[in-house]
């Protein structure tokens, strides 16, 4: 059975959660400070979400995924999206037995799943969920929700993996909307990782972002936690921005992020290969 390493102390300097911006303008809120953590630390939880690039189309192998997670390391929960749901049992194996698999109702290998991989041995798992209010078409991917108990704290809160619209802009602004809605709702605290296709450019200058990332924030109901190194997460040649977030809401204690694989040599496809960098959040209840 392969299993992960301890990740190695991690220190980073927090892109402080990103407030609710209006027109064209970035946030130059917050403020920010060091943020120290390692597996070890009492509370913290590492997450990591990433789109492997299988389901519909796959243009990634399951032995090439289950290699950059051992390469990224322990995670306590693994927030993944456009999985081959037949690669359920592989990456189980890759991150350790006390692991369990939440996947999208329905799934076969030629859809586009959302998948959580949770460690049991830290969280106990009260609830699943899917929002299938936030279904634009029969192919949309519904949010999917687990709501954990934290063993050491005994603190609830909820881990979504989320998967936006692509070449459908209004359904994807309208998924943004809903998703601020649900969290208003809510009165846990959430995590919420995924690709959002909300294309925060990158290019000097620039203070393009797709609008959706302003109706996800909108009020302050979700902060996105920059990462400390802003590169791209697709590997697309075609666009410098960022598609993949960590998102939390106001009552989620400290957090800081990072984007992983960063070197030029993960772009180069050898069409086993996801063409999504993984995003890495770290953080406190």
């Amino acid at each position: 059975m392969k299993t992960f390493v301890t990740a190695l102390l991690l220190v980073f300097v927090t892109g402080c959660n990103s407030q609710s911006m209006q027109g064209g303008e970035r946030s130059g809120g917050g403020g920010s400070d060091l943020f120290s953590f390692s597996k070890e630390n009492v509370g913290a939880i590492r997450v990591i979400g990433y789109n492997v690039e299988g389901g519909y189309k796959s243009e990634a192998s399951v032995d090439t995924v289950v290699e950059n997670m051992t390469t990224i390391g322990y995670a306590d929960i693994w927030a993944l999206s456009e999985v081959t749901v037949s690669w359920e049992d592989e990456l189980l194996d890759a991150v350790g037995d006390e692991f369990t698999a939440i996947s999208t109702n329905g799934a076969i290998d030629t859809t586009d799943t959302l998948m959580l991989l949770i460690d049991t041995g830290k969280f106990r798992l009260l609830s699943t969920d899917e929002l299938l209010g936030l279904k634009i078409h029969r192919y949309s991917r519904p949010p999917l929700v687990a709501t954990l108990e934290d063993l050491s704290s005994g603190k609830i809160f909820q881990i979504m993996v989320n998967h936006l619209e692509r070449g459908n802009e209004e359904g994807r602004h309208t998924q943004a909307k809903k998703l601020n809605a649900y969290a208003s709702g809510v009165s846990l605290p959430i995590i919420a990782m995924g690709d959002y296709n909300f294309d925060w450019d990158l290019n000097p200058g620039s203070d393009y972002r797709d609008a959706g990332y302003d109706y996800m924030t909108k009020n302050g109901v979700f902060s996105w936690v920059k990462p400390v190194n802003m590169i791209k997460t697709s590997c697309s040649p075609g666009y410098n921005s960022i598609l993949d977030f960590a998102f939390v809401t106001s009552d989620v204690g400290e957090a800081a992020s990072d984007i992983l694989l960063r070197d030029a040599e993960y772009c180069e496809d050898d069409e086993s290969k996801p063409d999504h960098r993984p995003v890495e959040l770290l953080f406190s209840l």
